[in-house]
């Protein structure tokens, strides 16, 4: 899925709990963005609590298939938090420039 815009790593191991995907859009506008896709629930429960601690301001936002997640905001960066994006319990979190 790679191709000029964007570079894709995923981690070897196969085992859903510690499976993850990172995208960098190398090609975003005014800065690099990323997704990070993970299983780790208390994995991602630690980043919302390092967002709030570092004065992220945090809202809730619904998605056009009418999905759940957060929106955090400090100065010119939005980190979104999607739910499950998969069949399989997994977790997306987006950080780019707003």
């Amino acid at each position: 899925m790679e191709d000029s815009g964007n570079r894709v790593y995923a981690t070897v191991n196969r085992d859903i709990s510690h499976f993850k995907v990172l995208t960098v859009f190398t090609n975003a506008r005014n800065c690099m963005a990323f997704s990070l896709v993970t299983h780790d629930e208390a994995e991602v429960h630690r980043f919302h609590q390092d967002l709030l601690k570092e004065g992220f301001a945090v809202g809730e936002y619904k998605d056009s298939q009418g999905n759940y997640g957060r929106n955090y905001t400090k100065e010119q960066i939005l980190v979104t938090i999607k739910g499950t994006v998969t069949d399989i319990p997994a977790h997306q979190v987006i950080w780019r420039c707003r």
